[in-house]
């Protein structure tokens, strides 16, 4: 018997409409536990920062949140693995094995192993101790990967959201004892390689019992997918890296504060992503795009409303009053990791579909946003905001109208 339009994605391995509850939380319940075992693997992890922040020296501290921003260099290929094995499960083609995650996970550990070892002779960074825990942590990122997206493909959201958990509070335990007694960088790199070895060994112990057979186009796939999300991660940081160098001193810190709103926008909403990924591997009404997309801008409203009340309170609480005085313009920040958001929307659209659109769309994003701060010259922080925002925000317009377009052309 054939399938019902809409159902059938990817052939006889496609999967039906009454096997998706198997797959996906079929009740609030399952998504509200996930949620919060979200908030806690980011209360965790912001914790661990938090507590550097105090424990370290301001030498120390400034080294190890740029070694954190070197093992970000595997989150890009992470996500690219996790949602491929999570489709693959749903029934795409491209399913990618554990044997791929490993070589994707040492070509990382060797690009690490050199960017760590640049960072150590040049800047002084840290002693020995940080030329082995962040390669072989950023290594274990796309191995990890596909551990978990076999538990997101399978709908096991509560084991993965331990995972999460596990991983995080080791390292915020670890790295508390640690910089606590001891006080160096080094003791803070082997907290963060502790927290990504227990993930990795929770992610392993949970997933054992199920199968990751490789499909004929994964290293095309693996790509494909890492080359979008390079490209996307790289639009998510790329003002916190150029805004600063366009600003003066002060107005830079104060563009760092409202950074951590758009980061706040843009992360706090991922447990959403990974309840949402697998439902939309096997939409092909395109609905479920669209309806992200209004979430997004739902998230967006709420959030820069929420800013505009309490934004000025809460930034010179955090921060004091000279790096506070950005409170007022952090609905701007909101906007900026609203439209990161809904790019991301848009990519994992493409990924699970098998299209490139959106791969272009990021791009063209990222040289809008680069230009706009280069060219303009924005005189202080909120114009910098406003600068960012725009060209987010209509590229995402552009992909909603071609999301449209498409739910159209399927319902035809």
């Amino acid at each position: 018997m054939r399938p019902r339009k809409g159902v059938e994605r990817y052939g006889p391995r496609a999967m039906r409409t009454h096997e998706l509850g198997s797959t996906a939380p079929s009740t609030a319940r399952a998504g509200v536990g996930f949620a919060g075992l979200t908030l806690v693997t980011h209360a965790a992890n912001f914790g661990f920062v938090v507590i550097a922040g105090r424990l370290l020296d301001p030498g120390p501290f400034s080294d190890l949140v740029a070694l954190l921003g070197i093992v970000l260099l595997g989150l890009a290929p992470g996500m690219a693995v996790q949602a491929l094995t999570a489709a693959g499960v749903l029934g795409a083609p491209s399913l990618v094995d554990r044997a791929l995650g490993r070589r994707l996970g040492n070509l990382i550990g060797v690009v690490v192993v050199a960017v760590t070892t640049a960072a150590w002779v040049v800047l002084s960074i840290g002693g020995w101790l940080v030329l082995v825990a962040i390669p072989v942590a950023a290594a274990l990122l796309p191995r990890t990967a596909v551990n978990e997206g076999l538990l997101q493909g399978h709908g096991r959201f509560p084991v993965l959201g331990w995972v999460m958990v596990a991983g995080a509070t080791a390292k915020l335990v670890l790295g508390w004892l640690g910089m606590a007694t001891i006080g160096t960088v080094d003791v803070a790199a082997v907290a963060v390689l502790a927290g990504y070895v227990t993930q990795y060994a929770a992610s392993t112990a949970a997933s054992h019992r199920h199968p990751a057979a490789r499909g004929a186009d994964a290293d095309g796939a693996v790509r494909r997918a890492v080359g979008a999300m390079i490209g996307l991660l790289v639009v998510v940081h790329l003002d916190a890296v150029l805004a600063p160098a366009q600003l003066p001193a002060l107005e830079a810190g104060r563009y760092a504060t409202g950074v951590t709103a758009a980061r706040i926008t843009f992360w706090l909403p991922q447990f959403a992503v990974l309840l949402w990924f697998p439902r939309v591997v096997v939409d092909r009404t395109g609905r479920l795009v669209l309806a992200a997309l209004l979430g997004v801008v739902g998230l967006g409203a709420i959030g820069s409303l929420g800013a505009v009340l309490l934004g000025p309170w809460l930034a010179e609480t955090a921060f004091g009053p000279e790096l506070g005085a950005i409170g007022p313009h952090l609905w701007r920040f909101v906007w900026i990791g609203a439209g990161a958001l809904g790019l991301q929307v848009l990519t994992l659209a493409d990924i699970a579909a098998g299209r490139r659109g959106a791969s272009v769309l990021v791009g063209a994003a990222g040289v809008a946003v680069a230009a706009a701060l280069l060219l303009t010259g924005p005189a202080d922080a909120a114009a910098a905001a406003g600068v960012v925002a725009v060209p987010l925000a209509v590229a995402v317009a552009v992909g909603g109208g071609r999301a449209v377009v498409r739910a159209r052309g399927a319902a035809g």
